[in-house]
């Protein structure tokens, strides 16, 4: 019966600790943000080349239509490529039907390298040549940045394999 007590009791005592000390843990955090994440946040903010409103506005528009078009071509895409992959693997595939469904890939995959060439045209016609200099080196170290990541996590981190 005492053991009972005394477990319960240090069940109690450890759960209010672990309370206390997580929500200590979200004071200090509301208290002191990284400043070092604001700045690499402001760095890849992709209003951060000096849109006007009205720039802002145009370019939501291009990427929200962009967006639909684009992944209703890439859903198109996908069902055909799952078709063919269905005729190939038939006990009695139809070579004329996999080259019409072949086809039908290459014509999608057109039309959204069509519709990229589009929107970068329609982005040129939106923006400065600053701007659009700037947006570029803005992605360009994002890009870098991405795959740099990618790599440490391929790879391992070296730096940290070198410590251990």
């Amino acid at each position: 019966m005492r053991f009972k007590y005394l477990l319960g009791f240090i069940v109690v005592a450890g759960t209010m600790l672990f309370i206390s000390s997580a929500s200590f843990a979200v004071e200090n955090q509301a208290a002191a943000p990284h400043e070092g994440k604001k700045q690499a946040h402001a760095q890849n903010d992709p209003w951060a080349i000096g849109l006007t409103e009205e720039q802002r506005t145009q370019m939501k528009a291009l990427r929200d239509e962009g967006r639909t078009k684009t992944e209703l071509l890439r859903a198109e895409v996908k069902t055909k490529k799952v078709a063919l992959k269905e005729e190939m693997n038939a006990v009695n595939p139809d070579r004329a039907k996999a080259v019409a469904i072949v086809k039908d890939i290459v014509a999608l995959e057109e039309q959204l390298s069509l519709l990229y060439i589009d929107d970068v045209f329609k982005v040129r016609n939106i923006l400065t040549a600053e701007q659009y200099q700037k947006m570029r080196e803005m992605r360009g170290k994002k890009k870098s940045s991405r795959k740099d990541r990618r790599n440490d996590q391929e790879h391992g981190d070296s730096e940290n394999k070198d410590l251990k």
